[in-house]
């Protein structure tokens, strides 16, 4: 069996044959236990994000040895984004969309796409499957509040050599590990900002259409 698959690859190679294309089954489901503590508090997300990657036709790569190409089966910056929505509603915070009433003191959140990759690394009887995001987020109120932070996760996932059949099962697990620690931290870094400055997203405090809480913040 390892001698055909050697053969197979050699063959591929020397014939000049492309390896195969297929589409990464995109994790949709949030963190399976929430962070708790939003509280009501008004978030709005602009969906989607920027889509800012260098390379924008695909996802990944398929084979080390043969080449092919990985597509994202949902759009990467439409789905990064609702993902993040959908975990700060899970989180109890009020998740609003940029064109719904809201107070100033709404935190408004954009975000920028920088690098979706997933790609196998292969070694001679066994592979690890990594897959890279990099994202920074944009943060603002209407009553002064600017912030901005980046995010970079990698998330991996150990198998056998990359076998065509079992490809695309092993990108979606490591691009759901990169995807739940992404989550987790923005959504750290979100209630971080917040609980610095708490009247952010607190519709009944009329004090926020006047209070500026701080400008060109950078939260780490």
């Amino acid at each position: 069996m390892r001698i055909f698959f050697l053969y197979s690859i050699l063959f591929m190679v020397l014939t000049g044959c492309a390896g195969p294309n297929f589409d990464i089954n995109m994790p949709v489901d949030g963190l399976k236990n929430p962070i708790e503590g939003g509280n009501g508090r008004e978030v709005l997300i602009v969906i989607p994000f920027l889509d800012n990657r260098a390379k924008k036709d695909y996802c990944g790569g398929v084979h080390w040895a043969i080449g092919g190409n990985a597509s994202c089966d949902i759009e990467p910056e439409g789905w990064l984004a609702r993902l993040l929505a959908d975990e700060l509603r899970a989180s109890g915070f009020k998740v609003l969309y940029a064109n719904e009433p809201h107070g100033r003191g709404a935190l408004k959140i954009e975000g920028s796409l920088l690098r979706l990759f997933v790609e196998p690394l292969q070694g001679m009887w066994s592979s690890t499957h990594e897959a890279d995001l990099h994202v920074k987020l944009f943060a603002s109120t209407e009553n002064g509040l600017v912030a901005e932070r980046t995010f970079y996760v990698k998330g991996i996932k150990k198998g056998i050599p990359n076998a065509f059949y079992i490809g695309n099962f092993l990108m979606h697990i490591s691009l759901r590990r990169a995807s739940n620690k992404l989550l987790t931290d923005m959504v750290e870094s979100i209630f971080y900002l917040m609980n610095k400055y708490p009247k952010i997203g607190m519709t009944h405090d009329k004090s926020q259409d006047t209070e500026n809480p701080s400008s060109g913040v950078g939260y780490e």
